[in-house]
């Protein structure tokens, strides 16, 4: 399992290696150039015209658990992602912010419609070392088994194409006591982690709906993935959820094509490390013999910035995007996270490590 452990540090956005998925390993990427004017700049529906309260029909109130979870590209094979710096970089625009010395080309070039998005070339390279097919088929089981979810609760919903103002707010949670039957009676027991004083930690209470599409801003927020003794942390900021809310067969609201896009700073990389512990329930030091490949990794794929873009100044955190479905579930009690087995002593710390060296020079070419 250690042996992954390089590439699948990154279950947020950078690229990782050992050996056989070292950033050396990219080839030379030089796109064709594309005028600004065509990039598009994939982005958000903006909000509707103030929706005006109807006391004839009652607002709506759900919540849905995440059942679906893609982690390189859409439902549709495209790509996932939104233009989070409003620079379409080698699409006939500049960089948004400058990369580290030593990048890739290919890392600090967008995706279609200027998409910032590192998730598919790691996720390429963990299944590679992993040796299975579809990484996105393996935590989706685990959200389907009821092992780790993620709740969303949507209230002051009127219940049709166009709201102005929604309440969304969202949740960890290490699973249900049972294996889900996704009729919407599963309760799901939420985190104490993404809790405040018993309130959700996650909210936004000017959410809003255009055209069917829901739209969620999420200036902070926490990931949590598991299976069996398994899991990594994933905190983000300046993020964004998107999803289209509509109704199942059984009249039941659900999320569907729904999009998580923001930002890791470059310090939460190594934060996601440190909170990493693997099938045995290990954590991953600095004594690793993948460590020095994962730091370099870290220091070397930073491709935004975590505020406005600034493209005389350093790039300094990762784009992150992943896709999901989410399904009818019901809100379980609060619940203390399961205990983390020890993790590493303080002089193999990889957070301790980062801040007292720093990053190491990119290596000869």
């Amino acid at each position: 399992m250690r042996a992954w452990l390089a590439c699948l540090f990154m279950l947020a956005p950078t690229v990782v290696l050992a050996s056989s998925c070292a950033l050396e390993g990219f080839e030379k990427f030089t796109p064709p150039p594309e005028p600004a004017e065509l990039c598009g700049h994939a982005s958000v529906p903006g909000p509707p015209a103030p929706t005006p309260p109807n006391d004839a029909e009652p607002e709506e109130e759900f919540v849905v658990a995440l059942r679906v979870l893609r982690l390189k590209t859409d439902k549709d094979g495209g790509d996932l992602g939104l233009d989070l710096d409003r620079f379409c970089s080698c699409q006939g625009e500049e960089r948004s912010c400058i990369p580290p010395a030593g990048q890739p080309e290919k890392l600090s070039c967008d995706k279609a419609m200027g998409r910032d998005n590192q998730m598919p070339a790691l996720f390429n390279l963990v299944e590679l070392a992993l040796q299975v097919q579809d990484l996105s088929e393996r935590y989706s089981q685990f959200a389907e088994l009821g092992n780790w979810g993620i709740v969303f609760h949507v209230s002051n919903y009127n219940g049709q194409l166009d709201d102005s103002k929604v309440r969304v707010a969202w949740y960890g949670s290490e699973g249900t006591a049972a294996t889900p039957v996704w009729d919407g009676n599963d309760a799901w027991p939420i985190s104490t982690s993404t809790l405040e004083n018993g309130l959700p930690k996650y909210f936004d209470n000017d959410a809003y709906v255009t055209d069917g599409t829901l739209v969620i801003s999420a200036p902070t927020g926490g990931i949590a993935v598991a299976g069996g003794n398994t899991r990594l942390h994933i905190n983000l900021s300046s993020g964004t959820i998107t999803a289209k809310i509509q109704k199942d067969d059984f009249g039941r609201w659900v999320l569907r094509d729904g999009l998580i896009a923001g930002r890791i700073p470059q310090l939460e990389l190594f934060r996601m490390v440190q909170s990493f512990r693997d099938d045995t329930g290990a954590p991953f030091c600095t004594d690793n013999i993948f460590w020095g490949a994962t730091q370099d990794a870290f220091c070397r794929g930073l491709d935004v910035q975590t505020g406005p873009p600034e493209p005389n100044k350093p790039c300094n955190a990762v784009s992150f995007a992943a896709g999901f479905d989410a399904d009818p579930a019901l809100l379980g009690m609060p619940k203390d996270p399961n205990p983390d087995t020890m993790g590493c002593p303080p002089e193999t710390d990889p957070i301790a490590s980062f801040q007292m060296f720093g990053c190491p020079p990119p290596p000869n070419p």
